[in-house]
């Protein structure tokens, strides 16, 4: 995960004055209801301006996704707090082989019914995240507050999973880095820990096979590009330099973990490279597990 910068103003204006007032008597109908309930939604309008602020990825696992004119389809508007219900979660068998021994949060039936048109509360997910995993769980440290209706105040639910948009959250870098192509947490007690790991295990971060193959492919690109960068003539060296930097942009794919690598390669090249070596190993396992 990576932060996105984005400031409230700025937001709101991509989104629209019209279907921001749209959203308002929205979400004041369902404060009178005192529950979510339409049946016409209209969030997909604003599909476009996240999956554009997120650079056409994922804001959970960071896979890039089709150009929205042509693959809108492969994007979910995820509800970062469920807007009908909440379920529990984790599950006693996720629990048990995860190690989580502190507790998630209740079910709510209500759910956080003011915050479905809030512009906060969304963010573009692939479906494996949204539709597969995350549905409309949410873990918390604290209180449920299931009646808030700014997410800029919700903070005291300390939230397990980290809204990377703007500043509203820490900056996902400050919780979750890389070990090749495995997350892991950047703190080794607290909140901060136990965040990374629900994250990991909530998103399946470290056992989904196309997200640590992908990631592995592009670890490797980023190599080659190093050593291109220390080995090649000047024209090899100007394009090495490019691929680098095209690599660690926010835009890329797997860019957190991309920087992570990065970062091993500056302050121990020898490790660096027996990272490498072990993602050619593991890509040359897969293909020949595939018959290739």
């Amino acid at each position: 995960m990576i932060r996105y910068p984005m400031t409230d103003a700025e937001l709101r204006r991509q989104i629209g004055a019209g279907w921001l007032k749209r959203a308002l008597r929205r979400t004041e109908n369902f404060r009178k209801l005192g529950h979510y309930a339409e049946k016409a939604p209209i969030w997909s309008e604003v599909k476009p301006v996240y999956v554009a602020l997120q650079h056409n990825k994922c804001g959970f696992c960071e896979r890039k996704l089709a150009d929205p004119e042509r693959g809108i389809i492969e994007y979910d508007v995820e509800h970062f707090r469920p807007k009908s219900s909440v379920s529990a979660w984790p599950s006693d068998e996720v629990r048990a082989s995860r190690g989580y021994d502190w507790p998630m949060g209740d079910a709510s039936g209500d759910g956080y019914y003011l915050l479905p048109y809030h512009p906060w509360n969304y963010l573009a997910a692939c479906k494996p995240c949204n539709t597969a995993l995350k549905s409309n769980s949410f873990p918390v440290a604290g209180a449920r507050a299931v009646q808030g209706e700014d997410p800029w105040k919700m903070g005291g639910e300390k939230s397990f999973l980290v809204y990377p948009i703007g500043d509203l959250d820490d900056d996902p870098a400050s919780i979750l880095t890389f070990i090749g192509n495995l997350p892991v947490p950047v703190e080794k007690s607290g909140h901060a820990h136990r965040r990374a790991r629900v994250i990991i295990g909530f998103f399946e971060l470290d056992t989904r096979e196309d997200l640590l193959e992908d990631r592995a492919k592009w670890i490797s690109a980023l190599w080659m590009a190093v050593r291109l960068r220390e080995t090649g003539n000047a024209d090899d060296r100007a394009f090495a330099e490019a691929r680098i930097r095209e690599y660690l942009a926010p835009f890329a794919p797997h860019s957190r973990c991309l920087n992570a690598f990065h970062d091993l390669v500056n302050t121990d090249p020898a490790e660096a490279a027996q990272v490498a070596g072990a993602m050619g190993a593991y890509l040359e396992s897969k293909a020949q597990a595939r018959g290739g």
